[in-house]
């Protein structure tokens, strides 16, 4: 079985050489031997020897034809230090070379549902879920990650996996008897050139081999916010499966950032990624001599205040940066409401929400927009070197040279549509958001300026008015002369 090859190591507990240093958020290795420490259906505890698959301690599921199986922590933890860390999900399974459907997930309410048919997948309280279905010969898994905890991962799944969709990553792995269920998920935003640098990872299968789940950002919500861990097995037909607990005798072995990690089995964890960085050269700097202990001296202050000014920083990045965050969102929704409703009220409609998408919109454009403009003027480089190359070399290589010079002018038309796109998608004013801004800017002029600015408040709406209506009425009349001639004409030539 696999618990007696190379998959598991025994590990003095807390011994962390060569690893990269881990803080353990939460961990169960049954010191009580039962589930108490559990909210639970279809599931049992087994001591050491009890286990259908594992040598070890195991939580053991064990679903029936009409009901899933499940269990979920009673004690929570709060994920919001692994800002700038990685945050892990360390487990490991053992079952029969049958098909069945597993998940492990991460959710704010440990009630068991009593709907026997339950699935996380259909759950708003569940924010991430790594799920393992196998057939028999191979599993195929999935990281369904979401953070708005009012919607489930079913309603936000359109079947497509990868960053900007619910469902983060996905593979296939040969189904063995016993697999890690495991996840890395990267928050240090390191952008270096290495393969596994600011690389979210994880393992499915039965070997040490890690699987990079991808370098943007992972959209899992950590901040101001605990969670409880899960797992569910479904019914239909009856499955048994066993998870290895951590009992400080048996660790899971998992590759995790390219380096294989020794972390208690399940266990969820925060570490800080160090083993690929380079440790900097520190100056040898003479301390001998008269002057000797006072430059010594002046370098352990210089040592003690940037230290205790790195530690602030640090605090404020871990603390007050998200406090500040939630605070700032919090303001913004309570102003999108605050419009709205002075902008149902004055029949304008949700004038708030529209005003947020106008935001949201510039702020797209300045991401997306403006980097797409930027790569096209590199383009637009390139359309002129290689104009300039054809027609210099045209006796020589013309054919080749038209070609390129060609393709460079198609480079320069999508400059062009770029361009214009991305000007017309904010361009979507309402009537309603151009009179609710008009009469904005006359009571700001007015408070501003006093009583009297009303006067020309009111000169330069009527004016506009006054000409829309004249402009009109003389197109109208133009019109109507033009018609009455056309049938004059048409009636003498009868």
């Amino acid at each position: 079985m696999l618990y007696q090859g190379p998959l598991f190591h025994s590990y003095e507990l807390g011994s962390q050489s060569n690893q990269d240093p881990y803080t353990i958020l939460w961990q169960d290795g049954f010191t009580s031997p039962n589930l108490n420490g559990w909210n639970s259906v279809n599931a049992a505890f087994h001591k050491a020897g009890g286990c259908n698959q594992t040598s070890g301690k195991c939580l053991e599921l064990v679903s029936t034809g009409s009901r899933y199986a499940g269990a979920i922590s009673k004690t929570q933890f709060d994920p919001s230090s692994a800002s700038g860390k990685e945050f892990g999900i360390n487990m490991f399974w053992s079952a029969a070379l049958n098909a069945f459907s597993m998940k492990v997930y991460l959710t704010t309410n440990n009630t068991i549902a009593s709907n026997p048919t339950y699935d996380p997948y259909n759950d708003k309280q569940v924010a991430l879920i790594m799920q393992t279905i196998g057939d028999g010969s191979n599993t195929q898994w999935k990281v369904f990650i979401q953070n708005t905890l009012s919607i489930s991962a079913s309603d936000l799944d359109s079947g497509a996996c990868g960053p900007g969709n619910v469902c983060w990553a996905s593979g296939t792995e040969t189904q063995a008897t016993g697999s890690f269920s495991s996840i890395a998920l990267n928050f240090t935003g390191s952008s270096g050139t290495g393969a596994y640098s600011g690389a979210s990872t994880g393992n499915f299968g039965f070997s040490l081999t890690s699987t990079i789940l991808g370098k943007s950002l992972p959209p899992f919500q950590f901040q101001a916010i605990n969670y409880y861990l899960g797992v569910w097995l479904a019914g239909n037909p009856a499955r048994t499966i066993d998870f290895n607990t951590a009992d400080n005798t048996l660790a899971c072995a998992v590759s995790i950032n390219g380096v294989t990690q020794a972390i208690d089995c399940m266990t969820t964890a925060v570490e800080l990624p160090v083993s690929s960085a380079s440790s900097p050269t520190v100056p040898t700097i003479d301390t001998g001599g008269f002057f000797g202990p006072i430059i010594k001296a002046l370098i352990s202050i210089g040592v003690f205040i940037a230290q205790n000014i790195i530690s602030f920083l640090a605090f404020l990045a871990n603390t007050l940066f998200p406090v500040l965050a939630t605070v700032f969102g919090i303001l913004a929704n309570a102003l999108v409401g605050a419009l709205n409703a002075i902008g149902n009220f004055f029949g304008l409609g949700n004038i708030g929400t529209t005003i947020q998408s106008f935001f949201t919109g510039v702020g797209n454009f300045l991401v997306n927009g403006v980097g797409a403009i930027l790569s096209q003027i590199t383009n637009a480089g390139s359309f002129v070197v290689n104009g300039i190359t054809a027609f210099v070399n045209i006796a020589g290589t013309y054919w080749a040279k038209i070609t390129s010079f060609f393709t460079a002018l198609g480079n320069l038309l999508s400059i062009i549509g770029t361009v214009f796109n991305d000007f017309l998608s904010l361009g979507a004013f309402s009537g309603s958001l151009a009179l609710f801004m008009d009469w904005t800017w006359g009571m700001y002029k007015t408070y501003d300026e006093g009583t009297e600015v009303v006067h020309r408040w009111l000169d330069v709406n009527e004016n506009v008015f006054l000409k829309v209506g004249t402009v009109a009425y003389m197109l109208g009349d133009h019109l109507f002369t033009v018609i009455l001639k056309v049938k004059q004409l048409i009636v003498q030539w009868v």
